[in-house]
């Protein structure tokens, strides 16, 4: 579209044909190179180790600051493994979280295929642990056996209940994929039984549009599932698809939410324009 409306531009100006013809040409070849550097720009950022993202939050009748590392969309498989989780625990130890959560996605194969490929993943230091919730292609790859799989690691699953840790109310649901599977379906009711309402609650939930469904209200969701796009301009149909797409979002009065843009990528080797990130969330007091 933009090739296009330049060149529409280009031939209505008063050149001779000799000069319309070179402007053309010189405009063919810069934007084929533009398009190539976007495309190997986009494999590098793909394929590289993600980035501390810092993001500052404030929740009311929180008792102390807490450091939350978050990262979700992972997509351990074909192209990314073990050596790219061992370096997602290295930075993520590097910042010295009071906790770890893990927001769906983690993997992108059947169980039986992962091996090693997730043990870095018990190296993850925090002061209270790491916690779990599953996105939509742990089902699509058989979501039992994964859970298995990373319950085996260390790690505490958040699916559809509440632990009070670290001053506050931390809940989990299922993904909204449960819903076509039948099986492991999200219920907000479940994960919120017998939180302590004078804490403030924060909900990991993979997919964003599940905030349209909730009857409730928690002090902060966090999500991932839209990669932020990946490869532009398609965030465009993800925004339209979950509401949201990257950022840190004002609900109501008293909800926010988090939408990471992932640390890894789902199917081409790509991103453009939407980096990835290991997302540190520093809460304090409102």
């Amino acid at each position: 579209m933009f090739y296009d409306v330049v060149r529409s531009i280009c031939s209505k100006a008063h050149f001779n044909p000799t000069r319309r013809k070179f402007i053309k040409f010189c405009f063919d070849v810069t934007f084929v190179i533009f398009i190539v550097a976007c495309f190997l720009k986009g494999i590098f950022n793909a394929l590289t180790p993600p980035k501390i993202r810092q993001i500052s939050i404030k929740i009311k009748n929180l008792q102390s600051d807490l450091k939350v590392a978050m990262i979700t969309d992972v997509h351990i498989g074909e192209f990314l493994q073990k050596d790219f989780v061992a370096e997602l625990v290295k930075e993520i130890n590097l910042a010295r979280p009071d906790l770890v959560v893990i927001v769906g996605d983690l993997v992108d194969m059947r169980a039986e295929l992962i091996g090693d490929f997730l043990d870095p993943l018990k190296n993850l230091k925090s002061t209270y642990g790491t916690f779990y919730v599953p996105g939509n292609h742990e089902y699509y790859h058989g979501v039992d056996g994964i859970l298995e799989k990373i319950r085996a690691l260390g790690i505490r699953i958040l699916g559809n209940k509440n632990e009070k840790i670290a001053g506050i109310n931390l809940a989990g649901v299922y993904d909204l994929a449960g819903i076509r599977f039948k099986n492991l379906e999200p219920n907000l009711d479940e994960a919120l039984a017998g939180r302590d309402p004078n804490l403030p609650t924060i909900l990991l939930s993979h997919q964003p549009k599940f905030i349209k469904t909730m009857q409730k209200d928690v002090d902060l969701v966090l999500c991932g599932h839209t990669h932020a796009g990946q490869i532009f301009p398609f965030s465009i149909l993800v925004l339209l698809d979950q509401g949201f797409l990257h950022g840190l979002y004002k609900i109501n009065d008293k909800m926010q939410a988090y939408v990471s843009s992932g640390a890894g990528f789902w199917g081409p080797p790509v991103r453009i324009f939407t980096p990835s990130e290991i997302a540190i969330l520093n809460l304090s007091k409102d």
